[in-house]
């Protein structure tokens, strides 16, 4: 079973300015700042384990919808993920421009998304 989860990307488009001003410099070899200052606030991030046991995470690509955005896109603009069953996930939401919401999430049985604790995300199969 597959399940949904949509997260506001607050401040869309001073994020992609800065990051295609950051691509003109590099291409003619200006030194820039680290693109994860200006990476997206809006995440979600699989937790796993390698073979050697060491937790990994992979993130994922999530469809943008600018149906709800405000005039300048600095609002409103939805980030729609497809999140899979047994699989667990770290979901970096933005809840305003200055707090996040950082949570643990599985899909239920029933495609619905569950929010985890820490001492459960631990416990889950797949990340061990």
């Amino acid at each position: 079973m597959k399940g949904t989860i949509r997260l506001e990307l607050i401040g869309a488009p001073t994020r992609d300015s800065l990051r295609a001003g950051e691509r003109i410099l590099a291409t003619i070899g200006a030194r820039t700042s680290p693109t994860d200052r200006i990476s997206s606030r809006a995440w979600v991030a699989e937790l796993y384990r390698d073979i050697h046991g060491d937790l990994r995470y992979s993130l994922l690509t999530g469809k943008r919808n600018y149906s709800q955005a405000n005039r300048d896109g600095s609002r409103g603009v939805m980030v729609w993920y497809v999140l899979e069953e047994d699989k667990l996930y770290l979901v970096h939401s933005p809840r305003s421009w200055t707090r996040n919401d950082v949570y643990y999430a599985t899909v239920t049985p029933r495609g619905e998304v569950a929010r985890r604790s820490q001492e459960e995300a631990e416990l889950w199969p797949n990340a061990r």
